[in-house]
């Protein structure tokens, strides 16, 4: 099986969304991972390397939420900086004009977009919910985060995305509503 790695645009995303005083508080976690000052952003990095990224956001930007939680926000932030992006800014435009149901019949493509190893497959289970199988799910609330975010930007109201279930093997299904 190829190395599983996340595309320096998402890094990117993250990283976009830090003020001047966070990133300065951040600099030696950062600097662990490899994110240093003036450091040009790799093309693409390990998986492991990301995961490290999702979790001092997570500790350091929500450390008085519950994990699950501080994940969805860390989504959700992720959506705000990837925005910000040359390919999230297109991305973004797509959704808003797709609307909801159309994003999420796409979802499988935008995930291919962020890194080299997720199946993300929805299925409609109504007018307005699907269901949302992911591949290789490590943080579970950072998928919500990105689901109901990118919702929200396609033009849903009242969003809901609830975790259906999770297998030992990183599987993950949501249930994506709306109103």
């Amino acid at each position: 099986m190829d190395e599983r790695v996340v595309f320096g645009h998402s890094v990117e995303a993250l990283l976009r969304t830090l003020d001047e005083s966070t990133r300065a508080r951040l600099t030696p976690e950062l600097t662990k991972l490899g994110f240093g000052a003036g450091k040009a952003l790799q093309t693409a990095y390990s998986l492991d390397t990301y995961i490290a990224l999702l979790d001092l956001f997570a500790q350091s930007l929500f450390a008085g939420m519950e994990r699950d939680a501080a994940f969805v926000e860390v989504g959700r932030t992720f959506m705000r900086g990837y925005s910000n992006t040359m390919m999230g800014r297109a991305l973004m435009a797509l959704m808003r004009v797709a609307g909801p149901r159309r994003a999420l019949e796409r979802i499988t493509r935008n995930f291919r977009t962020a890194n080299s190893f997720s199946e993300v497959l929805s299925e409609r289970v109504s007018e307005s919910c699907y269901r949302v199988r992911c591949s290789y799910v490590l943080r579970p609330g950072f998928y919500r985060g990105i689901i109901g975010t990118g919702l929200e930007i396609a033009g849903a109201q009242g969003v809901t995305v609830a975790l259906e279930s999770a297998e030992p093997d990183h599987r993950v299904v949501y249930l994506a509503a709306w109103t």
